[in-house]
């Protein structure tokens, strides 16, 4: 297969033997799809022990290093390109143009979470106000300790609104995050927990106990609610279909979604 840049040269002679040339670029693109076949295989060695803030680390892990592919790509109005991505697909949109939210989303649902209570959106602001709306967002300043699994808001200029989304890895005085679509790849990022670009946190473990009823909100949480899931929680759902997520075109359309 050939992909890449190239120059085309269109050589025009007219019936007096003058010439005439000009040139363009043009970019050609390959297929480099992936199913839910693919998908499911990048999470097959994952350890699951039925806890979301747990298994959706161990999600993100399996997935660092992944790159969107270089060689298949569209052209948007602009002419920029838009690179196909496991992410994007999973989620619907193969050229997504940013697969930040898409790619948090696609661990949360392998690692056992119901869209449900975690809301997830390909926008990070629908996101943030999903989780709020929960009871379970907490802003940094509201004195909330941040633990393994939780999800945490991001801004590069310290505004409130929120331009990306990542799961913790590591928790304490730096944290430890995993991200989607950092330069095109999936990567581990350092982050001051008290720091500029820090907005705030989604309580993973706060949003299982309330799927579950074992925890209840009788008012706006300040801070860590005393929140855990059940000693056994029921397994995670099956890897297929993706939970709340977009059918994607090449796949059998899911049954209706469960709670």
């Amino acid at each position: 297969e050939t992909w890449g840049d190239y120059e085309v040269i269109v050589l025009v002679r007219d019936a007096m033997g003058t010439e005439t040339s000009a040139k363009a670029k043009v970019a050609v693109a390959a297929h480099d799809a992936e199913d839910y076949h693919d998908w499911n295989a990048s999470v097959a060695n994952v350890q699951r022990n039925g806890r979301w803030s747990h298994d959706i680390v161990e999600v993100t892990k399996s997935q660092v290093g992944y790159a969107q592919s270089e060689k298949d790509f569209i052209l948007s109005s602009s002419c920029a390109r838009q690179y196909y991505s496991r992410y994007g697909a999973w989620y619907g949109n193969d050229y997504a143009s940013n697969w930040n939210a898409m790619f948090a989303a696609f661990a949360c649902n392998y690692g056992g979470g119901r869209r449900s209570m975690i809301g997830w959106s390909s926008s990070v602001v629908d996101w943030r106000d999903n989780v709020k709306a929960k009871g379970a967002y907490f802003l940094k300043s509201s004195g909330y300790t941040p633990s393994a699994g939780d999800l945490v808001f991001l801004n590069d200029e310290g505004r409130l609104t929120p331009q990306r989304i990542g799961v913790v890895e590591k928790a304490g005085g730096t944290l430890t995050v995993i991200e989607g679509d950092v330069s095109g790849r999936v990567a581990r990022m350092s982050y001051d927990a008290y720091g500029l670009e820090v907005i705030g946190f989604v309580d993973m473990d706060l949003l299982q106990g309330l799927f579950e009823g074992t925890v209840t909100i009788t008012e706006a949480p300040t801070a860590t609610p005393t929140a855990a899931p059940t000693a056994e929680p029921p397994p995670p759902p099956p890897l297929w279909p993706p939970v709340g997520a977009a059918p994607h075109p090449q796949t059998p359309p899911p049954p209706p979604p469960g709670p």
